[in-house]
């Protein structure tokens, strides 16, 4: 069964007045008890748990194996479900016997690249559950802002004309390819814009065109899109590729070319490219319904790496 379709269908559980880990019959009381505090009745509550927990100690004070540890078993023994992110190399390994202790096993999906689970952010945004999936300037939105993340200096964020116009280049991309595959990736994305026409004559030049992704996308675009708004927009997208990019300064252009590449470099190889860019089988609406979602990239094992891929699940599942 696909997970994007149907992201729960691991998780059938339905939590009824006879659930022994809820007393009062209500899996949304916020006064449930979770962890005793103390001999005297004093309790960490379902409510303490929403409102955010801080653990502070010096290192090596026992922060993780203590009171971390006390919180994410009370956690786990009463059936929550969420997104662990890893920073020490037996992170995964200490939160599956815990699993293991609470009879949560089962409930365990690994995010790595030994695994099976495969994330491609920008076809989940357009695929995924409501009302607000799918519309372009949301892929944009997130895409930018996972390449930020990525470059982390942000370089062109104090220049607004380089970010408007690296906007409006994905924005073209995304749309003729949505339009012509159904589906959407950095990988497509890249080869839409490093084969786009780079002056008005190469837009009439035969061979350009049996080769070029960008035109490609555009004829399969034009003889698949279907109604009054999907075709307005990929009208914009065809004017945008065959009559304004081509006359835009070649300086300019290969600047604003440039900035989207050099920033989405580091997605397009390697595990990123693997765990990010190619198809999907996880996805964070898993966390609803009891899935614990650990994301293997321990920091201090994959450094850079390993905060990209933490802070990019992390982003999309907020």
């Amino acid at each position: 069964m696909n997970w994007l379709r149907n992201p729960f269908h691991r998780f059938g559980r339905h939590h009824g007045p006879n659930d022994a880990r809820f007393p009062s019959g209500d899996p949304f009381d916020l006064e449930q008890p979770l962890l005793q505090l103390s001999g005297s009745g004093d309790a960490l509550c379902v409510r303490d748990a929403c409102e955010g927990i801080g653990i502070f100690g010096a290192t090596g004070s026992g922060k993780t194996t203590g009171s971390g540890h006390a919180l994410a078993r009370a956690y786990l023994a009463s059936g929550f479900g969420g997104l662990v992110l890893t920073a020490k190399n037996g992170e995964r390994r200490r939160w599956e016997e815990l699993a293991h202790a609470t009879g949560r096993a089962e409930d365990v999906m690994i995010f790595s690249l030994d695994s099976s689970s495969r994330f491609n952010f920008l076809d989940y945004e357009l695929t995924r559950p409501g009302s607000g999936a799918g519309h372009t300037e949301n892929l944009v939105n997130l895409f930018a802002t996972v390449l930020e993340i990525a470059e982390r200096k942000q370089r062109y964020a104090a220049e607004p004309y380089w970010q408007r116009a690296t906007k409006q280049l994905l924005r073209n991309a995304i749309d003729i390819v949505v339009r012509a595959t159904g589906t959407v990736s950095l990988p497509a994305l890249y080869r839409v814009i490093t084969s786009a026409p780079r002056s008005t004559a190469m837009t009439h030049n035969r061979e350009w065109q049996q080769h070029s992704f960008c035109f490609q996308c555009i004829v399969k675009g034009d003889e698949r899109v279907r109604g009054e708004i999907a075709k307005h927009d990929f009208d914009l997208a065809v004017r945008y590729w065959l009559s304004e990019f081509p006359t835009i300064a070649e300086k300019t252009r290969s600047i604003i070319v440039s900035t989207f590449t050099s920033m989405a470099d580091c997605l397009l190889r390697g595990m990123l490219r693997e765990l990010f860019c190619t198809t999907t089988t996880i996805v964070p609406e898993a966390t609803l319904d009891g899935g614990i979602l650990i994301v293997d990239m321990p920091v201090k094992e994959f450094g850079e790496l390993g905060i990209i891929s933490q802070v990019l699940v992390k982003y999309v599942w907020q």
